[in-house]
């Protein structure tokens, strides 16, 4: 293994565990300082994924590749003919919006985590977790929803470390 992969390694491993940290606190504080509630899902907020910009040397290795891409399939004859296809610019994903009660009165939040799928259909009681300073600060109290990033950052930190300090992967 080359010593710009092994640095490239342990720079990325340091910064991923940093955002971690991070992370985890800013849950942990969240946690600690929040009010546990029940809501209604009273709707799915559909949003199209938007693409990743790409720069740099990979945005010409992707333009590259698209043109060749692009060449080859004008090549090939087209099985449908009369068909317009819509390119969409990247998959649709569901967010629930959520009402709930705060003292006198309703607030109503789109949930920051999104679903290919409808997670929690409407209609669905749904436990919510709120500050009560700011009731807008409001997420669906699920395990997903408040670890799975944290959990996805500890993963990602620790293997590029792994590779970076021990080694792991040295052919």
């Amino acid at each position: 293994m080359s010593l710009f992969v092994i640095w490239f390694c342990r720079i990325v491993g340091v910064l991923f565990s940093t955002l971690y940290l991070c992370l985890l606190a800013q849950r942990l504080r969240f946690l600690t300082s929040s009010t546990v509630t029940e809501g209604e899902v009273i709707d799915q907020k559909p949003h199209y994924q938007k693409p990743v910009p790409i720069t740099g040397r990979a945005a010409k290795a992707v333009g590259i590749f698209a043109f060749f891409a692009d060449l080859f399939s004008r090549l090939r004859p087209q099985q449908e003919q009369g068909v317009l296809h819509h390119a969409r610019p990247g998959p649709l994903m569901n967010f629930p919006v959520v009402r709930y009660t705060f003292g006198d009165r309703t607030v109503e939040f789109t949930h920051p985590v999104g679903s290919d799928s409808i997670s929690f259909p409407t209609g669905t009681k749904v436990p919510v977790r709120y500050q009560p300073e700011w009731p807008e600060v409001a997420m669906i109290s699920s395990f997903g929803s408040i670890w799975m990033p944290v959990i996805i950052l500890a993963i990602l930190s620790g293997m590029f470390l792994a590779v970076g300090f021990f080694g792991i992967g040295k052919q």
